[in-house]
């Protein structure tokens, strides 16, 4: 330590500008030593030392309060015979103190993480205290990347994703979801409130520190994408959960955002799980149909233009065209019509989405030809089907004319349908 006095005020300063009491205080004795009856020294220390304690009486009642919470919220409460409401008051508090780093340290020193996995996994457990659950984590992910991958190791987002699979309580998905985005964004330092521009992208320096912070994080956000992506098609999952995945990947795919489209189709199989998505009809029921929403359709479609926008050479689009081309052949291979219209409807999503791996699907051998015949079956789903596919083509206006063209066949075979809702489409 330097024993020049204007070092050391400097130090002192510096330090308390910073909030680090201790250190300033450690400073200003040295300064006692040099000058004892320098008054300004003395109320220096006086002024910090009441710092200092006012800040240990918070620390220690925060402590003091996360392990009560904790009690509270967990099998001792239980035991205490607390009611069900004070139980849910005691996770919210829970979550506001989590907000700031002393609530975060305690929590994870007095194994919080054990104690909520715990309850999140106890099936009997209200709701509310559920959510409040969710909520603290997404107050802990906020804290520090070091926070964030902490409740990627003890929860995880395999975890997450199967919490909100089943679930229907738009409240808890939208908390559930936030967890995700929240440790993403932490991780890569996209925010999609404050940086998903165009603009945002166009800075060399913003876009030179994203890219290093993608690499250097890489395997905490491919495990989070990837499992976001490991259930999008699942069977036993609800559509409104589904749209909320979707979302996650509509968000972060984009080559603004994490570019993780080329990703997706290269290494995780995802362009399949996508496409079996849009291939999903609500008016097509089968045991092995999965559920959708009325925005699920679109919301894929906007993920698959994402990705397709990721693929920036000729030889990854057309990676991206073979996997597309062996989607729809295996399809196609049987004779069963409801594989027919689950083809044709994924075409749709195609052009609804990335227009020119719409067009490439239509120009598939015997795309069109499958289309008339669906036209001129005379039911009323592949009537349907094979008009809005056309459609899609024909409305987009750099290739409304050749789709139009190729569409002319089918379109007029479906005039022709003596039902009233097929002549509206065609």
């Amino acid at each position: 330590m330097s024993n020049d006095a204007d070092t050391l005020w400097r130090r002192v300063r510096e330090m308390e500008a910073k909030e680090n009491f201790a250190e300033a205080f450690k400073c200003a004795l040295y300064l006692q030593r040099m000058q004892p009856t320098n008054e300004e020294v003395i109320s220096t220390l006086q002024r910090l030392n009441a710092r200092i304690q006012k800040l240990n009486t918070e620390q220690n009642s925060t402590e003091n309060r996360v392990r009560s919470m904790l009690k509270f919220i967990g099998p001792e409460g239980e035991k205490m015979g607390l009611t069900a409401e004070k139980r849910v008051q005691a996770a919210n508090n829970l979550v506001a103190l989590v907000r700031d780093d002393a609530g975060r340290k305690f929590f994870t020193e007095q194994k919080g993480f054990t104690v909520l996995m715990g309850l999140m996994k106890d099936g009997t457990i209200k709701s509310e205290v559920r959510l409040a659950l969710v909520r603290v984590l997404t107050e802990l992910a906020d804290g520090s990347e070091d926070l964030a991958r902490l409740v990627l190791q003890n929860v995880g987002a395999a975890f997450l994703v199967e919490l909100m699979s089943r679930s229907r309580d738009e409240t808890l998905l939208t908390a559930a979801q936030t967890v995700l985005q929240t440790m993403l964004s932490r991780f890569s330092g996209f925010s999609p409130k404050q940086e998903a521009s165009s603009s945002a992208a166009a800075d060399p320096k913003k876009r030179a520190e994203l890219t290093a912070r993608l690499k250097q994080y890489e395997p905490e956000i491919d495990a989070i994408m990837g499992a976001i992506l490991e259930r999008i098609n699942s069977r036993v999952m609800t559509g409104p959960c589904r749209d909320s995945l979707l979302e996650l990947l509509m968000v972060n795919t984009d080559y603004l955002a994490l570019d993780w489209g080329l990703k997706l189709v290269e290494r995780y199989d995802g362009l399949f799980k996508l496409l079996e998505v849009a291939s999903e009809l609500a008016e097509l029921r089968y045991e092995s149909s999965m559920e959708i929403t009325g925005n699920t359709r679109t919301h894929v479609a906007l993920v698959l233009e994402k990705v397709y926008a990721c693929c920036y050479s000729e030889l990854h689009r057309e990676l991206f065209h073979q996997k597309m081309a062996a989607f729809l052949a295996d399809l196609l291979k049987g004779a069963e019509i409801e594989s027919k219209v689950r083809a044709t409807a994924a075409i749709t999503s195609l052009l609804n989405g990335p227009l020119d791996a719409g067009n490439h699907a239509l120009g598939q051998a015997g795309i069109i030809e499958m289309m008339l015949v669906m036209a001129n079956s005379g039911d009323l789903v592949q009537q349907c089907v094979a008009a809005e596919a056309i459609i899609a083509a024909a409305s987009k206006k750099d290739k409304g004319k050749s789709m139009a063209a190729m569409g002319t066949g089918i379109l007029k075979a479906l005039y022709k349908s003596s039902n009233p809702k097929i002549k509206v489409i065609s």
